[in-house]
């Protein structure tokens, strides 16, 4: 992912299949990018997911980052859930985005991504 200069932005991809992660909303996968400070709110807000149902913001906070995460429902037609938060730390000095896909019930993925914030 770029920055309007055409710069690198860190960012992380993974997926057990990342073709069809890509492609269809029936394939787990994540993807996180590092931004320069943007609100959470607005971030979010300005997101959308056409054939997903929204399931509204909810505040998501750790010891050193605090911000809001969005989950998506039904997305497909299928039963896959999109969880994407947009989190900074305290002095505001940049935004991650983490965005998690689920295809079923097994939280295991969320857990796993939310943990890497300790690491942040």
């Amino acid at each position: 992912m770029g920055n309007d200069d055409g710069s690198n932005r860190p960012s992380i991809d993974a997926a057990p299949d990342m073709d069809a992660y890509i492609d269809r909303w029936d394939a787990a996968g994540l993807s996180s990018v590092l931004l320069p400070y943007v609100d959470p709110a607005i971030y979010l807000n300005n997101r959308t997911y056409g054939t997903c149902t929204d399931g509204g913001l909810q505040p998501i906070a750790t010891a050193t980052h605090f911000g809001l995460v969005r989950t998506w429902t039904g997305c497909g037609g299928t039963a896959t859930r999109v969880l994407e938060m947009a989190i900074t730390p305290a002095d505001l000095s940049s935004t991650f985005v983490l965005y998690v896909q689920l295809v079923d019930a097994d939280n295991t993925p969320l857990a796993i991504a939310l943990a890497s914030f300790q690491l942040v």
